[in-house]
């Protein structure tokens, strides 16, 4: 079976690096080769092999758990790891799915709105306690959209210009369509300010809630079905369907679950535990570009 392990950081010490390459050698990879790839300040190192079937000389060893104890000893340094399997450890992932907030962009939507209404604490306290998993995706938007209530719609455009980007999001974008890949993302957010953020990057799907309004005003309830976990992972499936290939997802939180159990690689970046811990690779810095170099790309 053809496998590759890759490494992203801003710098990767050589004398851990070689630690690696023996690891690897030791858990059976056979003929393995290594390659750098710089990008913009991060180093991406691959290793690639082939791991056999098992042996008598591999009997008693857990390939997987060794993999995962030494993708645990980078990411406690700080650094990206990934093990990867299938096709995504020789070709480019032909559909790369985001969450927004927090991941593509650097803050919480509902949260910026929120803060302009001068309701900033009071959603925040509901935002932490759903991204830990502690409350139902559903009712917590509810429950923040409520404290709304009156807004001007207008007030929607003015948060929608003050969004900022995470720092690499347009690189990663730019790789995966140079690669001949599609991107999609899928917030709990809004159609109302996602759909901007998707038009300046030349993003191909887009699925979000909707803030309903009347009168010039936002009346404090969602308009149409919540974009949940379940919508999130159906959004994926749906998508993946138009592009046959590896899948990556990246996320930050509870919200982003199940999507990320579902690709073909998972990415928790600068992650809540709860999906740190489900997530096959985690990006710990904030440079989102990273996921390129962990999908293969480049």
């Amino acid at each position: 079976m053809r496998t590759r392990f890759t490494l992203v950081a801003p710098e990767l010490p050589d004398h851990l690096v070689a630690d690696t390459a023996d690891a690897l050698t030791h858990f059976g990879w056979l003929g393995l080769q290594r390659r750098a790839v710089p990008l913009d300040g991060l180093v991406g190192l691959h290793f690639t092999g082939v791991v056999p079937p098992v042996t008598f000389a591999h009997a008693g060893h857990d390939h997987g758990a060794m993999m995962r104890d030494l993708i645990s000893g980078w990411n406690a340094l700080g650094v990206a790891a990934a093990h990867v399997t299938g096709d995504l450890a020789h070709r480019p992932p032909s559909l790369v799915v985001m969450d927004v907030d927090s991941t593509l962009i650097t803050s919480e939507v509902i949260e910026e709105i929120a803060h302009y209404a001068g309701v900033g604490e009071e959603v925040e306290r509901v935002t932490s306690a759903a991204m830990r998993g502690e409350l139902d995706f559903a009712e917590s938007l509810r429950e923040r959209l409520s404290l709304l209530a009156g807004l001007p719609t207008a007030a929607i455009d003015e948060v929608a210009a003050t969004v900022r980007f995470s720092p690499g999001a347009k690189r990663l974008v730019d790789l995966v369509h140079e690669s001949g890949g599609a991107v999609g993302i899928v917030s709990g957010g809004f159609h109302e300010v996602v759909d901007q953020l998707a038009e300046r990057l030349r993003i191909d799907y887009v699925r979000a809630n909707r803030l309903e309004s009347r009168h010039g005003e936002l009346t404090g309830r969602p308009y149409g079905p919540i974009i949940d976990a379940d919508a999130k992972l159906t959004a994926l499936t749906e998508w993946r369907a138009a592009h046959p290939g590896p899948v990556v997802a990246i996320g930050d939180g509870a919200n982003d679950l199940k999507m990320i159990e579902a690709a073909d690689l998972g990415i928790a970046y600068c992650a809540k535990p709860v999906l740190a811990k489900a997530a096959d690779a985690q990006i710990p810095f904030p440079r989102l570009d990273a996921a390129a170099l962990l999908a293969g790309i480049g």
